[in-house]
Order: C-alpha cells, then sequence, then structure tokens
C-alpha cells in the first residue's frame, strides 16, 4: 500500500458517519449512530451544514445540525444550494394534490380548514400519512411539492392562531393567504371553501395615467393588485376612506376583498391624494420615488420592476439638466446646451446634450419659468424637441444662469477717436 493511500484512508476514517431523519418539524442530520438513515458522500456533507450553520439555514445541535421544513425549501430555490440538497438522500418529490375541507363560518371562533385527503395520480387518497413534509401511503413515501407544503404550513398556522385572530376580519385574512397558495397547489376546495372567494392582496400594483387638466398634466394613480374584480377601483373610490373589507359582486358571486396593515396604509396615503392626482413638485417626487411619497410600507407593498414598467408605459420619464456653456478667451459664449441626464430610483441611467440656438434657448427659458410659476417640476413641465424635461430643485439658478447668457456678440474693443488723433499728432 502506498504512502497516498495510507494518507487518504486515514482522511476517510477520520469522517464522521452522517444520518438522517425526517420529523414534523424538519430534518435532522447527526452523527450518532441509529438516529436516522446513513449517508453517502459524507465527506462533503459536513462542510455544507457548517456553511448553512453560518448563513441562518441550519441550526447546531449537540450532534449534528437541523432544518426546518421551510428552510429547506427554501434552499431548494437557491442557486448556490439545491444541487447539494442531494446529499441528504430525500424521498423524490411526488405531484400530489392537497383536498381541503372547512368547518364553521369565517365569524365562528371555531372556524377550522383541515386536510381532508390528498390526489395522487389522479386517485383520491384518504389515509396517506403526513409527518412534516413527507407523504407515506402503503408503504411509499414522497417529498410533497413546495407548492403542496406551502398549504400545509399554512393551515398548520391558522390552526395554531391565538384567540385574538378568531375573529371574521382575523380569520378572511387568513383564508384570503391560505387560498392564493391553494389556488398555486391547485387545491381541491369544499363547496363553501370553492364559493368563499377572498383576496388578501399583500402587493399593489400601481398604474400611472397622465391626464391633461387645462394646460397642465397631471398623474393619476390606480391602485390595484392580482385577482382585482373589475369595479375594484370604483369601490374603492365610492368610500371616503380606505375600508377593512370591500364585498364586491361579480357574475360569479361575492368577492371579498380584505386589506392587510401595510397595503391599508399605502393605500390611505393614496386616498389622501385629491382625485387620486399628482401634480408639480409632488408629482415629481412620487414619480422619481413612489416609496418616499406614500410611505415606509410601500417598500413592501409595491414592487420596483412593476412600477418602472408602469412608468415607462406611460411615457413618463425624470430627466434633469445641467446647463453647459462652450466659451472662447473673453468668456463670450460660442455655444449654449443642456445636458440631459435621465434618472430612475437607482440613479442616472444615460444623459445626452443638446445645443440651442437664440430662439431655442429664449423658448426654453421662457417655459422653464412658466413651469416653475405652475410648480410643475417634473410633468410635462415644457416641450423642447419633443423632449419632456423634469426640472430640479436648483432650476432656479438654472434659470437665471440661462438667461443672462446672450448669442449677441460684444462690441470689438476700439480706440476711441480723440485718442487716434492723439496719436496721430504725435
Amino acid at each position: 500500500m502506498s504512502i497516498y493511500s495510507l494518507f487518504r484512508r486515514g482522511q476517510e476514517d477520520r469522517t464522521p458517519q452522517w444520518h438522517v431523519r425526517e420529523s414534523a418539524d424538519g430534518i435532522v442530520v447527526s452523527t450518532k449512530a441509529n438516529d436516522g438513515r446513513p449517508l453517502d458522500r459524507a465527506s462533503l456533507l459536513g462542510g455544507w451544514l457548517s456553511q448553512l450553520e453560518d448563513e441562518g439555514f441550519a441550526i447546531p445541535t449537540q450532534e449534528g445540525f437541523s432544518l426546518t421544513w421551510g428552510a429547506l425549501y427554501e434552499l431548494s430555490r437557491n442557486e448556490q444550494h439545491c444541487a447539494a440538497i442531494e446529499m441528504l438522500s430525500l424521498p423524490k418529490a411526488v405531484e400530489a394534490v392537497p383536498i381541503l375541507c372547512s368547518r364553521g363560518s369565517l365569524e365562528d371562533e371555531s372556524f377550522s380548514i383541515a386536510l381532508d385527503g390528498w390526489r395522487i395520480g389522479g386517485a383520491s387518497v384518504q389515509d396517506a400519512c403526513l409527518d412534516g413534509a413527507i407523504l407515506s401511503h402503503h408503504g411509499n413515501r414522497w417529498l410533497l411539492a413546495p407548492e403542496a407544503w406551502a398549504v400545509v404550513a399554512e393551515i398548520l398556522r391558522f390552526a395554531r392562531r391565538p384567540p385574538e385572530e378568531r375573529n371574521g376580519q382575523a380569520q378572511r385574512l387568513a383564508w384570503g393567504r391560505i387560498r392564493r397558495l391553494a389556488m398555486d397547489a391547485k387545491a381541491n376546495l369544499d363547496a363553501f371553501l370553492h364559493k368563499t372567494v377572498v383576496l388578501t392582496p399583500e402587493k399593489l400594483a400601481i398604474g400611472i395615467r397622465k391626464v391633461k387638466v387645462g394646460d397642465d398634466t397631471v398623474i393619476e394613480v390606480q391602485p390595484s393588485f392580482d385577482g382585482a374584480p373589475d369595479d375594484w377601483i370604483t369601490r374603492f373610490d365610492r368610500q371616503s376612506s380606505v375600508q377593512a373589507r370591500y364585498d364586491i359582486p361579480t357574475a360569479d358571486g361575492i368577492v371579498q376583498v380584505v386589506i392587510a396593515p401595510k397595503v391599508r396604509t399605502v393605500l390611505e396615503e393614496i386616498k389622501g391624494l385629491p382625485n387620486r392626482r399628482v401634480a408639480g413638485a409632488s408629482a415629481q417626487a412620487f414619480i422619481l420615488n413612489p416609496y418616499a411619497a406614500l410611505g415606509e410600507d410601500a417598500v413592501a407593498v409595491i414592487d420596483e420592476e412593476q412600477f418602472e414598467e408602469a412608468r415607462a408605459a406611460a411615457g413618463l420619464g425624470y430627466e434633469r439638466f445641467i446647463p453647459q456653456f462652450e466659451r472662447d478667451s473673453l468668456g463670450y459664449p460660442l455655444k449654449v446646451g443642456l445636458l440631459i441626464e435621465t434618472a430612475s430610483a437607482s440613479g442616472p441611467s444615460s444623459s445626452e446634450t443638446i445645443w440651442l440656438d437664440d430662439t431655442g434657448l429664449q423658448n426654453f427659458v421662457k417655459g422653464l419659468r412658466a413651469a416653475m410659476a405652475r410648480q410643475f417640476r417634473g410633468i410635462d413641465a415644457f416641450q423642447s424637441n419633443a423632449l419632456t424635461v423634469a426640472i430640479e430643485r436648483v432650476a432656479i439658478d438654472h434659470t437665471s444662469t440661462l438667461a443672462g447668457e446672450s448669442f449677441a456678440r460684444p462690441r470689438l474693443i476700439d480706440t476711441p477717436p480723440h485718442d487716434r488723433k492723439g496719436k496721430q499728432g504725435a
């Protein structure tokens, strides 16, 4: 036997034997003998588990690590870790569809939602056993798909809800969340759950529409959400304040829209806008950074990518100008123009310099002053070569600078006539 073989064997002998077992709360990986199934490729497993501990996914135990089912499913969506999960030798995933039943009404303190079986391979299964995310039936063991586990986890949370959440409003919010997950998992619902449509939006889609009011342009804000009934915005505008619940008739029956606290905060900010419209400096601030305009909860409620798309679809952009000059050796402006910087919430994205002639410069300054007089700093303030320019707060200084420049050449410095005569006499 070579020295290298002896060294390698020594390394392998020092590698602990890992075991894994599943429980209702998650999985336990340990070096304790007979504590679950032995795992292969253990030489890499210890380092990976230590990394998971550093990243907050794994919890150290006396003889190993534990991972909750939530952490495991989060790892399965992580590109850096999804392949390594195979080292845990978990059961294969199965497309098991949950069947949900309910008891009581949403107003009852004892209202409950439970699992009433599964559909596996198109067949209804009533005697399957569920242990955490592991489904067992007739000697077969499977790992639930992420969508099915999300429903199970939310139902378990609902069953453990405290007394203060056993009321109509809280239970509607909970059912709205469960229903959304159940739709993703294609779950079967009993008659009551099927006809009780409760929407609990956690995200708002912000629509933007430019509206002409006289000579001015204002921005109309249109809040919506996934699955919103056609009549949603009309119902929202009809009330003078944001309601905890909206019952909206549809062709398929009543749809209840229950407003979560953070969504309510953002909707209240929108409700405070006259006719859901903003103009002038407020419009500029809203277009550039809706999160500052609508409060801190907007960060969690409004999707930045969706807002950027809505802003682009409305033909709105935030641009600022900086005067540009090219002067000769005497300081005379040979060229006067504007550096136009296009910006988004993340910062400047592009720039362009536009040079103006006498007429263009005069029209620009005139439109700029008129826009500031109306306090329209950002929304169709003026048009120059079909370019909508937003005016930043230093526009007043820029206006004075631009207005002070002229293309009229100064008179050439010449010797006065009496000086020429004196020089000629000399």
